[in-house]
C-alpha cells in the first residue's frame, strides 16, 4: 500500500460537516453549501477540479480544509498540489488557497458526490462549503 497523504488532527476532522441550509443568492435558493461543481470521467479513468478559495477578510485567517465524511469514497484530495491542508490564508486581494480534488471511480458508473468544507477557525461563519458531483460513466 501507498504511504497515506497528509491528514487534519481528529478534533479538526470532526468539524467537516455541512452549514445549515441558508439563503444563496447566486443560486437563488436554500442550499447548505456555496457553490457547486460537475465533473464527468469514464469509469476506467478519473477527473480532477481545481477550486480557488479567495481570501475573503481584511486580515490573515487561520484555516482547514478537508472531505465530508460520508463523501463518496472514491474522492480524494490531491494534497501534493494543494495548499497545505491547514495554514493561514493571505488577507483580502492576495493568493487564494487552492485544493485540487480527484475522483477516481475504479471502474464504478454512476453519480458520486463529495462535500468540501473550508473552514476558517476564527471567522466560522464564512467558512466556505463546496459540493463536487462526478459523473462517471
Amino acid at each position: 500500500a501507498g504511504q497515506a497523504g497528509p491528514s487534519l488532527p481528529v478534533e479538526k476532522a470532526a468539524k467537516l460537516v455541512l452549514k445549515d441550509p441558508e439563503w444563496n443568492l447566486d443560486k437563488m435558493e436554500m442550499s447548505a453549501t456555496d457553490k457547486d461543481f460537475e465533473i464527468a470521467c469514464n469509469s476506467m479513468d478519473d477527473a480532477e477540479i481545481v477550486i480557488d478559495v479567495p481570501p475573503m477578510m481584511n486580515t490573515f485567517e487561520d484555516y482547514f480544509f478537508g472531505l465530508t465524511a460520508d463523501s463518496h469514497s472514491s474522492f480524494s484530495i490531491s494534497t501534493d498540489e494543494s495548499s497545505p491542508l491547514e495554514g493561514r490564508m493571505q488577507r483580502r486581494g492576495g493568493e487564494p488557497t487552492v485544493v485540487k480534488i480527484k475522483c477516481e471511480p475504479n471502474g464504478a458508473s454512476g453519480t458520486f458526490d463529495a462535500h468540501l468544507c473550508f473552514i476558517l477557525e476564527n471567522e466560522p461563519g464564512f467558512s466556505k462549503f463546496y459540493k463536487i458531483s462526478c459523473t462517471s460513466s
